[in-house]
């Protein structure tokens, strides 16, 4: 390697392709053996070893394979553009303001005329409605408003001095009667459904009621716990109290650890925590057993 390689004119890729290029070259150079000098004397035939040697071809073949891949790999490297990909999160977002699509009344929706992602614009069909149920709704609203009309009609001849009773036969007419009588059924139908629907209502006050009553005596039940509890409290927070002011003299004397003393004076603490606690509950129930009542309007007993 005697050869001095002039890196002045070349950048440092092409400097780093002649270090590989000649280390590759190196590398396949040793598998050449050079024979040493021996100066002992000749073996027989008998005992000289047998040396095989190496076929050049192969060897050739395979440090000019060398090369050509080193070669095809520098020259890839140095072409081939690598696309550089950062993963990242991202949220998409309308550029304009977005606005809820309602139907003006509800219903079963019987086809859908739109695809998602397809683009509309206004007066486009979205989707369509069974018409079903609007249409029994529509005709039973006709009937009833029918119904009152003719109902009105016949208090209105009351009023002004009509009586069905005095008619005599030969006024009365016979659609006058049909029409007498299809009132009074329209009447009657739906003055049962009137009582149906103010017994239903009563039903359902009486079971508020009664949950109301239950949530009231719960809420009495919780409130007279809170408040037992709390003179419990109050009962151990004097007396810890006490054992801490019993205990302050000796613990300044140092006859008593202050360890012992601290640990007296958590106990006072925990205790005072503990009313605060309970005080604020009994606030909150006596709050919730004043709603109740004031909402139920049940009076205390």
């Amino acid at each position: 390697m005697g050869a001095v390689l002039s890196i002045s004119s070349f950048n440092d890729k092409a400097l780093e392709q002649n270090l590989l290029l000649q280390l590759l070259i190196t590398e396949s150079l040793k598998h050449y053996e050079i024979p040493e000098k021996n100066d002992k004397p000749a073996l027989k035939s008998s005992e000289q070893p047998v040396i095989l040697e190496r076929s050049i071809f192969w060897s050739s073949a395979f440090v000019w394979l060398i090369i050509g891949l080193t070669v095809t790999a520098v020259t890839w490297a140095c072409l081939a553009e690598i696309e550089e990909a950062v993963p990242a999160a991202g949220k998409l977002e309308p550029e304009g303001a977005t606005k809820d699509i309602q139907a003006p009344s509800g219903g079963v929706v019987n086809s859908i005329e739109v695809k998602e992602g397809q683009r509309v614009k206004q007066g486009d069909i979205l989707m369509t409605l069974d018409p079903t149920g609007p249409k029994a709704d529509i005709e039973s609203l006709t009937r009833t408003r029918s119904a009152l009309l003719q109902e009105n009609r016949f208090y209105e001849a009351q009023v002004n001095g009509f009586k069905l009773r005095n008619t005599t036969e030969s006024d009365a007419t016979e659609d006058f009667m049909l029409n007498q009588e299809q009132l009074l059924v329209a009447s009657r139908a739906e003055f049962r459904s009137r009582v149906a629907a103010a017994q239903l209502e009563v039903s359902q006050l009486q079971t508020q009621l009664a949950q109301a009553q239950k949530q009231l005596a719960s809420a009495q039940s919780v409130l007279e716990s809170n408040r037992g509890i709390l003179e419990q409290s109050k009962q151990i927070r004097d007396t810890n109290q006490k054992i801490l002011t019993d205990m302050k003299p000796v613990a300044d004397s140092g006859a008593l650890s202050r360890l012992q003393y601290r640990q007296q004076e958590q106990r006072y603490q925990s205790a005072e925590s503990d009313i605060l606690s309970r005080e604020s509950a009994i606030a909150t129930a006596s709050v919730m057993w004043k709603d109740l009542r004031k909402s139920n309007n049940v009076c205390p007993n």
